[in-house]
């Protein structure tokens, strides 16, 4: 993802529009992952967004992280 293509980041408690894979904050560490929104839930995240949209199983955590996405759709 390119930082001018992503949105702003969004707080951890707002659910996204869209079912996909998106950008989260772990802002105890600084650090960057990717999760999968169903559309109901966080599903289990890691460092890669290819392998973010494979997992299936929900996060044990939910609605804590800020999250960003993509601007327009991917293609």
């Amino acid at each position: 993802m390119i930082a001018q293509d992503l949105t702003e980041w969004h707080p951890g408690i707002m659910a996204p529009v869209r079912p996909g894979v998106y950008q989260l904050l772990n802002t105890s560490t600084d650090m960057l992952f990717y999760s999968r929104w169903n559309g109901e839930a966080w599903c289990v995240g890691c460092s890669e967004a290819e392998f973010a949209a494979t997992f299936s199983r929900p996060s044990v955590v939910q609605f804590r992280w800020p999250w960003r996405g993509l601007r327009s759709p991917a293609c």
